[in-house]
């Protein structure tokens, strides 16, 4: 059987989701204009597979607050 969350847990729960998700994405803009600048081909390569994995992680929060919603 399949328990069901606390209504103010699952809304705490998803504001902490959201908060995680802004700030994931704040690191890739940030990460976005050291790009822009840097000649360092190492860091650009590292930035780029940040990035990536923010990309990932972003998806699947957004994909997690979707099914708490359910």
């Amino acid at each position: 059987m399949k328990q069901t969350k606390n209504p103010d847990n699952r809304v705490a729960e998803e504001e902490r989701v959201k908060t995680k998700i802004n700030k994931t994405m704040h690191n890739a803009e940030v990460a976005n204009e050291i790009l822009e600048k840097t000649n360092d081909d190492l860091l650009k390569k590292r930035l780029i597979e940040k990035n990536s994995r923010r990309q990932d992680a972003v998806r699947k929060m957004k994909e997690e607050i979707d099914e708490d919603k359910t």
